[in-house]
C-alpha cells in the first residue's frame, strides 16, 4: 500500500485560479456584483427621495394657505369694525374679500418646464386685501373664493400644483366661516386631493 498525501500540495484556491498570478484589479464577477448592489440601492433610494421632495414642497403651501386665511379673517374683522364706527360703507361689513381667479392663470410647468411660476402679478384688490403675495419663483397657483355676508359669509383658500409636471394637479384647500358670535374663523383642516402630483 502506498502512502498518499491526503491533500495535494499544489492546489490553489478557486479565486486565485481565476486570476493570473501577476494581474491586479477586479474580475468580471466582482464588477457584476458591485453594479447589481448599486442598482438595488438606487431602486430603493430614488422613490424615497422623490417622496421626500414632494412632501417638502407641500409644506410650503400649508404656510401660504395659513397666510391667506389669516388675511381673510383680519379683513373681515377690520371691515366690520370700520363699518360699525361709520368709517366705511355699511355694505362692506361682515364679509370676506371678493373672489379672485386662479393666480397665475397658467400652470407652473408651462414656464420653461421647470415647474416654477415666475413673474406673477399679485397686484389685485383681493390679494392686497389679504396681504398675500409671493416674491420670486414658486410652484403653486392660488385662488381665493368667498360667498355670502353676515352669518352666512364663508371663504375658501386654495392652492394648485403639478409638482411632477405630469399634467395632473394636486389641490390643497382651507375654508373659513363666521361663527355664531359673528366672528370670522379659519378651520384648521386642510383638504388635499392628489397630494403627490
Amino acid at each position: 500500500m502506498q502512502n498518499r498525501p491526503m491533500f495535494r500540495e499544489s492546489t490553489r484556491s478557486s479565486v486565485q485560479g481565476l486570476r493570473r498570478p501577476d494581474a491586479f484589479g477586479f474580475t468580471l464577477v466582482d464588477l457584476l456584483v458591485t453594479v447589481s448592489l448599486l442598482a438595488l440601492l438606487a431602486s430603493v433610494a430614488v422613490p424615497a427621495i422623490r417622496r421626500h421632495m414632494i412632501r417638502s414642497r407641500s409644506l410650503v403651501v400649508l404656510s401660504d394657505l395659513q397666510r391667506m386665511c389669516a388675511g381673510a379673517v383680519a379683513y373681515y374683522e377690520e371691515s366690520t369694525k370700520m363699518a360699525l364706527a361709520g368709517q366705511a360703507d355699511h355694505k362692506a361689513m361682515r364679509r370676506f374679500p371678493s373672489s379672485t381667479a386662479i393666480t397665475p392663470t397658467r400652470g407652473c410647468c408651462t414656464f420653461g418646464g421647470k415647474g416654477l411660476c415666475e413673474g406673477t402679478d399679485w397686484d389685485t384688490a383681493t390679494w392686497r386685501a389679504l396681504g398675500f403675495e409671493i416674491e420670486g419663483p414658486h410652484r403653486f397657483r392660488y385662488q381665493f373664493v368667498s360667498a355670502g355676508v353676515g352669518a352666512k359669509a364663508a371663504f375658501s383658500a386654495r392652492a394648485f400644483a403639478d409638482l411632477d409636471c405630469d399634467g395632473v394637479e394636486s389641490t390643497f384647500e382651507r375654508v373659513g366661516r363666521t361663527t355664531a358670535q359673528a366672528r370670522a374663523e379659519a378651520l384648521p383642516a386642510v383638504h388635499v386631493v392628489r397630494p403627490g402630483e
